[in-house]
């Protein structure tokens, strides 16, 4: 699984802590994400997250993070302005499932 998640956050450091909430949540159904890149993108950050789920955890991942999810060909996607996001400074979260 590969997780791209855009921060509301000017600085690296202020991203990398509302980047703990979201990892908070993969510590608490013990599916560890590593970081695999961090980087502005426009007045937001872009990290780059990747885990090895099971399908219980994948669930249980995605219900922690939105109540609605979008389905696009290769990925789910859901945004802070049109679904009611559980994860605060989250712009926009895409998770492409192996």
């Amino acid at each position: 699984m590969f997780i791209r998640v855009f921060l509301e956050a000017s600085t690296e450091n202020e991203a990398m802590s509302h980047l703990q909430n979201l990892l908070k949540i993969s510590n608490q159904i013990k599916l560890p994400l590593n970081r695999e890149k961090c980087a502005p993108f426009q007045d937001l950050y872009e990290v780059e997250l990747e885990g090895s789920p099971s399908e219980k955890q994948m669930m249980d991942l995605l219900e922690s993070i939105s109540p609605k999810w979008h389905r696009l060909p290769n990925s789910l996607i859901a945004a802070n302005n049109e679904n009611h996001l559980h994860v605060d400074h989250i712009d926009c979260i895409e998770v492409f499932l192996d």
